[in-house]
């Protein structure tokens, strides 16, 4: 069974020959993939150009693109088998096999069924001794998995199974005997550690800028750089945003339900199918179709994340709603992986900011980091360690000041000499936490005759002299 997805058609002539056999096969392959944008390397490139373009982490990205590049001819040609795969398939078929016989399935909507359960089957029982390999592999240490990862050439297959068991577990920073066969099942060979770290990444910029900026630091250490291996992680992440995905993440991710016509649901559907070809352009491709349902286009947005959700049927007046909603146990495992390689992240890529303002990263990450990981800049830190930093008990905050304009600063009286500031100068303290209260304290002696003027100091360098009226613009 061919599938329109990866494998064009000359890669599955060569799958076909390795079963050597002289007898009859039978191949059922799809028509297309339904993509018809990108079978030209003109258009590739143009593509390609464009998020050259749009890059602002990687400099003059432009310059490692040349319209000539064999890449883009070979790419072409794989997308234009892809989208008329099984035409292609049958011309080739028809040059290299003696006899081919190309027919059209009639049969009934349930014996195909009942043929594509059987085949799922199968898949299943198989895929499952794969996972069990790796369940039964060595146990390998850090030291360990180094040594054979110098020596990659050389291992046979159970020290490979051994390597990505050991990868599976530090993924999320656990041990190989921690794994159980059902975690194993459940990170289907990799599928589920790269989609939760889109969501990794939308939750935290910082860190899918560090990636791309990776992606070239690697390459320039031996001196050339492959226009295809650099990563454009923070044009996604950004293409998301502006989709507008946020609300309906603090929904999902909170546990609440929805169903097809849902507001929220209904809103980032529409808003889907208006931008969805600008989307792909960056690399959001959801597993639906242009014409999906309102549910369906959300339930593909939570696989492409790594999320994975569960339904029930509900009796709304005369007919059944299918009421859907995360599920629980999933992403209990999901989020407590995430919250594991935060401090792991840090240390290999630095500082990064989380966005505390999003309700749902705040349901990923909580309103408390472990200790090591109280300095990043936007991870909240607890009240006590905030009485730690040498500026005073924390007073309950006090009611926001009416949104009206801004007093005019009184001149300093010059009998009267600034006034003392009644916090303690150059303390670090965490803006999330303190912005309110801290923003009374400035209030107060921005306004006052003989005022003090205070530069607010930023952690990733620079500064600024900050007004009332500037803070409360900028949400404190």
């Amino acid at each position: 069974m061919a599938h329109a997805d990866n494998i064009p058609a000359k890669g599955l002539m060569q799958f076909l020959a390795r079963y050597r056999p002289n007898v009859p096969r039978f191949i059922w392959c799809a028509e297309t993939n339904h993509r018809f944008d990108e079978i030209t390397a003109k258009k590739l490139f143009k593509r390609r150009l464009t998020k050259a373009q749009c890059n602002d982490v990687i400099v003059d990205e432009q310059s490692y693109l040349d319209p000539d590049d064999p890449y883009f001819y070979y790419k072409a040609q794989v997308n234009w088998s892809l989208a008329h795969l099984r035409a292609d398939l049958l011309a080739r078929l028809e040059r290299d096999i003696e006899t081919v016989t190309y027919e059209l399935c009639y049969l009934p909507e349930d014996e195909i069924e009942a043929i594509e359960g059987a085949i799922a089957e199968l898949r299943a029982e198989y895929a499952d001794v794969w996972y069990q390999r790796r369940h039964g592999a060595n146990n390998l240490s850090e030291d360990e998995y180094k040594a054979f990862k110098e020596s990659e050439d050389k291992l046979d297959e159970s020290d490979r199974w051994a390597c990505e068991k050991y990868e599976i577990a530090a993924w999320a920073g656990k041990t190989p005997e921690q794994l159980d066969l059902d975690y194993i099942r459940r990170d289907r060979k990799g599928k589920k550690r790269r989609a939760l770290e889109k969501l990794e990444m939308q939750a935290i910029p910082d860190l899918a800028i560090a990636l791309d900026k990776y992606s070239l630091e690697k390459q320039t250490k031996h001196g050339a750089v492959c226009q295809q291996d650099l990563t454009h992680n923070h044009l996604r992440v950004r293409a998301l945003d502006d989709w507008g995905i946020g609300e309906f993440l603090d929904l999902a991710l909170s546990g609440q339900e929805w169903h097809s016509n849902h507001p929220v649901v209904l809103k980032l559907a529409e808003n889907w199918r208006m931008h969805r070809d600008e989307l792909a352009k960056f690399g959001v491709k959801l597993s639906c179709g242009k014409n999906a349902t309102p549910a369906a286009i959300v339930g593909a947005l939570l696989r492409f994340f790594g999320l994975k959700s569960v339904s029930r049927r509900k009796r709304g007046g005369d007919r059944l709603v299918r009421i859907y909603r995360l599920d629980t146990e999933d992403w209990n495992i999901s989020k407590a992986d995430l919250a594991a390689r935060l401090p792991l992240n840090i240390e290999k890529f630095g500082e990064l900011s989380i966005n505390p303002k999003s309700q749902w990263v705040t349901e990923i990450y909580g309103r408390s980091t472990p200790p090591e990981t109280n300095s990043i800049e936007g991870v909240w830190i607890t009240s006590e360690n905030f009485t730690q930093l040498e500026i005073g008990e924390i007073k309950p905050e006090p009611d926001p000041p009416p949104k009206t304009s801004p007093p005019e600063l009184e001149a300093a009286a010059p009998d009267k000499a600034p006034q003392k500031p009644n916090f303690a100068v150059g303390a670090m303290v965490n803006f999330w936490d303190g912005v309110k209260w801290i923003e009374a304290k400035i209030k107060t002696a921005m306004t006052s005759p003989g005022a003090a003027e205070y530069i607010v100091s930023f952690t990733n360098g620079g500064g600024a002299m900050c007004r009332e009226y500037q803070l409360q613009t900028m949400g404190g």
